[in-house]
């Protein structure tokens, strides 16, 4: 319905404001909750007019109202794509068949870690502990609540409490084979470059995945992030002349498409596998 996915987007640009917050203190090691949404420049709290999403920046040009100094442009871009993946998920995600609001809730907090992720990768290079090992703790908790998140896994058959029980085998599988998978990458990585080839916040950050995604989708989110990253990885490198770049927005931009078209994805790769045999 269309009522519910403009709610869902308006929700996601709200969330996207509490977003931006996480993205600049996190990484810094400052509350995210005191003091206030105030300009860095000259200090003046933001009044909640001047604090709409999107809107408000939108309404000042970009720019403090006191002071005038500039706003990135950061705040209104991880608002609008908040916003959108929320939108998209309401959307998407009611062709499911176990759909209910709990399992859209559970992978709206994936994508809201993964955002915060890519953001705070992209401008500092690192992924906050408090998003991945936050996401670890909660995804065991929310396949418990959300049985759905797993669906697919069934090693104890059906009967009262065996499908949680199941959900919560499965998190735990998806969390130990994304970080472990990561970790023997990065290990072997080291040993061959003599450099460091994976860093810590990656490994946490596909232990997060593996607990909402399950396995199979920590794997899938591994492989096409690493196709992404060659894509785009060597126009980077080119044009920015490093020899390092961030691998936590391609691993999220995988993790996304891993939740919103896993079965697809999975479709496909079966196809040119039996056309190849």
């Amino acid at each position: 319905m269309w009522w519910e996915t403009l709610l869902f987007f308006a929700l996601g640009t709200c969330v996207g404001s509490f977003m931006n917050v996480c993205i600049y203190r996190l990484p810094r090691g400052l509350s995210i909750v005191k003091p206030g949404s105030h300009c860095p420049l000259c200090g003046t709290p933001i009044e909640w007019y001047d604090n709409i999403p999107i809107f408000s920046f939108l309404a000042l040009g970009g720019r403090c109202r006191r002071c005038k100094a500039g706003i990135s442009a950061r705040y209104v871009l991880v608002e609008s794509v908040t916003g959108a993946l929320f939108a998209f998920a309401a959307y998407k995600l009611r062709a499911l068949e176990g759909y209910s609001y709990g399992l859209v809730g559970a992978y709206l907090f994936l994508v809201a870690g993964l955002v915060v992720s890519t953001f705070t990768d992209i401008e500092l290079q690192i992924i906050p502990d408090r998003i991945t090992l936050g996401g670890m703790a909660l995804a065991p908790v929310m396949s418990v609540v959300v049985p759905g998140l797993h669906e697919e896994f069934s090693l104890l058959g059906s009967g009262p409490g065996k499908e949680r029980l199941d959900s919560l085998i499965a998190c735990v599988i998806g969390i130990a084979v994304g970080a472990g998978m990561l970790y023997i990458v990065g290990f072997l990585g080291k040993l061959v470059l003599q450099e460091e080839a994976m860093g810590g916040g990656d490994v946490k950050l596909m232990g997060m995945v593996g607990g909402f995604l399950g396995w199979q989708g920590a794997i899938m989110t591994f492989f096409l992030g690493a196709i992404i990253a060659a894509a785009f990885g060597i126009a980077l490198l080119l044009r920015r002349r490093q020899r390092v770049i961030p691998f936590g927005p391609f691993l999220s931009a995988a993790a996304v498409a891993v939740t919103f078209y896993g079965d697809e994805i999975w479709a496909f790769l079966a196809a040119v596998y039996a056309g190849g045999m």
